[in-house]
């Protein structure tokens, strides 16, 4: 509503000051991707100071709740969908209620994955683009640009400057934290084993979103052979290194299941601190990096991530030698 309008902050707070405030049962919700707007026109807006009541982040749905989505196919069918199915379909779709009511449950997972993401007319075919459009408007390239970095890692901002050839400061700073406020990147902190503090020099930008990091890597390299059809021809498990892809992208929804996890675990209560862990070579200890290390008060947990129904024993004994390297 205030595209065009730079004015509309005040038009806002003329008509809550002289209609809104006046029905004392009307809540008035803003709301929108773009938080930063928000945050500039609306939180730190001196005419709307005392007058906001409650801020808050719409997340995906937590895994437990997308897990409800299938509830109702397994009692009408009496046949459990596996977890792993359920799993392969998350790590691609994250907790979008939009992108749950779009699977068709008599389907595999490859099968939705393939019809969603590798046909033309598939719904997470062109749903980037168009949130890019509707989100960023005419800074929506830009903004691609700059996600395009981080599809096969996080990144500091140094390297993300280096990798774009622009300045580290300034607006791309603004960019990263706009997309972070949409809730398509993350700023991830390396923490210490030892004292659960933030290590310094350590924080990079994570791409957070599955479907947009699914589509960047694996979808828009190959939009002209989706076009032309080819990929109906060939189930998608015949992608090169499909294992691989699934795994990286189910790595990606364990870590933004965080929460949920340090409560399965039943440390919740105890944990100091928590996040991915990374360690440079150092003439005394080795390179390692730990999918995600929790410190809590009274331990230090490891959690590697594995999307695989047989862990090899070689993928077992990482764990042990990456607490050999750091502790």
């Amino acid at each position: 509503m205030a595209i065009g309008d730079p004015d509309f902050p005040g038009h806002l707070k003329n008509a809550w000051d002289q209609h809104f405030s006046k029905n004392s049962r009307l809540i008035l919700v803003l709301c929108g991707s773009v938080s930063s707007w928000i945050e500039e026109n609306i939180l730190n807006h001196t005419g709307f100071v005392g007058r906001v009541s409650w801020q808050f982040h719409l997340d995906p749905l937590p895994l437990q709740h997308c897990n409800a989505f299938w509830k109702k196919y397994e009692t009408r069918t009496k046949r459990e969908v596996p977890p792993f199915e359920k799993l392969r379909l998350l790590s691609i779709t994250g907790g979008v209620p939009r992108y749950l009511e779009a699977i068709n449950l008599s389907q595999s997972a490859e099968e939705n994955i393939s019809r969603l993401c590798f046909r033309s007319g598939g719904l997470l075919f062109h749903e980037s683009d168009q949130i890019f459009h509707d989100i960023f408007t005419r800074k929506a390239p830009t903004y691609r640009k700059i996600v395009r970095t981080l599809i096969n890692g996080p990144r500091t901002l140094t390297q993300i400057s280096e990798a774009l050839d622009r300045e580290s400061g300034g607006s791309l700073s603004k960019a990263l934290d706009n997309l972070s406020g949409a809730g398509f990147i993350n700023l991830d902190h390396s923490i210490s084993p030892t004292t659960a503090k933030h290590l310094t020099r350590t924080f990079r930008y994570r791409l957070a979103d599955n479907d947009l990091r699914f589509y960047l890597k694996y979808v828009e390299p190959h939009r002209d052979q989706i076009e032309k059809g080819i990929y109906t021809l060939s189930p998608i498990e015949s992608l090169e290194a499909w294992d691989t892809i699934i795994g990286l992208q189910f790595e990606n929804l364990v870590y933004n299941s965080r929460h949920e996890l340090l409560a399965l675990l039943g440390i919740s209560q105890n944990t100091l601190n928590y996040g991915p862990y990374f360690q440079n070579a150092t003439q005394r200890k080795k390179a390692c990096q730990v999918d995600l290390l929790i410190r809590t008060q009274t331990a230090v947990y490891l959690i590697e991530t594995k999307a695989r129904k047989k862990i090899a024993a070689s993928h077992r004994d990482r764990t042990k030698t990456i607490s050999r390297n750091f502790l």
